[in-house]
């Protein structure tokens, strides 16, 4: 049997002799769990923003949980090691390792955002540790009953031991002990949570958007139907957030340019650097994927042609070729056109008018410190 197949020893169906086989669960069910994770957690990411941090103290239920996830996401290290250099390793374990340890990694993040803006977990993560759960006993059922038939993985029958507790931990904490310390009184009530992500009809969509509409612009699509039926009014025109106004952006650079002049050659592009470079730097990094990306399609294609050619390979690897060659060509569109809204958006707030105003303002600065 080939080691270096997908499967080797077991199953890519969903059932196999009365039990879900370890490659379907891996591949399948942990990677559409880790999607979930990262899908719904960059959206809530994103509805959190929106809310200020709060100086609050940590309580033991939050430490424990970061600290118990932390643990699953060493174990799955652990093993994921332990199988490359020993030699026993399957591709399906070794590559469900990787990307379980990045979503339990994303979820301590996500647990440290909310608690850190006086918010109790949602449901997004709660789903996620119910899950785990579920999926551990899965394969820890499977994991008994390859043991029981004579298979030599003692390693991961107790790794799925030790993840079941854990995950068990997570759940009854998650569920039951979900909240926030007694001595931090929020502003808003739990039952008023929603009301922080409120906008009224005349605002900018975007800053409510969630992850697929921010992705594929199509928070856009109202007013370019719009405009298609009839031409645009002023009253048309989306509000502009307030961290794009221009009064804004000029008190930002103000601020910036105020340190500048405590030194003894102050340089505006330094101050604008400060002000705006941030902006700037994810645009460049939004291009740089996407220049390698450029790369990409045509050594998958390559290696597509090389595949057709020759029969050796197993049929799952030309699948994985013809989504690799699909997914590349998406993801550069999408990179790129971030990179132009990130550039052309950070480019208009740099050349505001009222920035113009400050610049040109002689009692703030000379032309000749230029």
């Amino acid at each position: 049997m080939d080691q270096s197949s997908l499967c080797y020893d077991s199953s890519f169906k969903l059932i196999d002799n009365g039990v879900i086989p370890l490659c379907f669960m891996d591949m399948v069910l942990y990677g559409a769990n880790t999607l979930f994770i990262f899908i719904m957690g960059i959206w809530r990411i994103k509805e959190l923003r929106l809310s200020p941090r709060v100086d609050i103290p940590w309580i033991k239920a939050t430490k424990a949980k970061i600290g118990v996830t932390m643990c699953i996401a060493l174990l799955h290290l652990i093993r994921s090691f332990f199988h490359v250099f020993s030699g026993t390793g399957r591709i399906y374990s070794i590559v469900s390792d990787f990307y379980i340890v990045l979503g339990w990694i994303f979820s301590i993040y996500l647990v440290y955002a909310e608690y850190s803006r006086g918010l109790r977990n949602n449901w997004i993560l709660r789903v996620w540790w119910t899950t785990s759960f579920f999926l551990y006993s899965l394969t820890l059922q499977t994991t008994i009953e390859l043991f029981q038939n004579g298979k030599d993985i003692m390693f991961d029958l107790l790794f799925s031991i030790i993840t079941e507790i854990g995950s068990i931990f997570l759940v009854v904490v998650g569920l039951f002990f979900n909240r926030i310390s007694e001595s931090y009184q929020p502003v808003i009530e739990e039952s008023q949570e929603e009301d922080v992500f409120h906008f009224d009809k005349k605002s900018n969509p975007e800053q409510n958007a969630n992850f697929w509409s921010m992705l594929f612009f199509s928070w856009l699509n109202p007013l370019l139907w719009m405009g298609y039926k009839r031409p645009l009014e002023d009253s048309d025109l989306y509000e502009l957030p307030n961290d794009h106004k221009a009064n804004y952006l000029a008190n930002r650079l103000g601020e910036k340019w105020d340190f500048e002049r405590m030194k003894q050659k102050p340089s505006l592009i330094k101050a604008t650097w400060r002000a705006f470079g941030r902006g700037f730097l994810r645009a460049g990094l939004f291009k740089l994927v996407s220049d390698i990306l450029t790369f990409a399609g045509p050594i998958i294609l390559q290696r597509l042609i090389a595949f057709v050619a020759s029969s050796n390979e197993p049929n799952y690897i030309g699948y994985l070729y013809a989504f690799g060659l699909s997914a590349s060509a998406s993801l550069q569109s999408i990179f790129i056109h971030r990179y132009f809204w990130n550039g052309y958006r950070v480019g208009m707030m740099v050349l505001s008018w009222e920035l113009w105003e400050l610049i040109t303002d002689k009692s703030s600065f000379s032309c000749t410190r230029l």
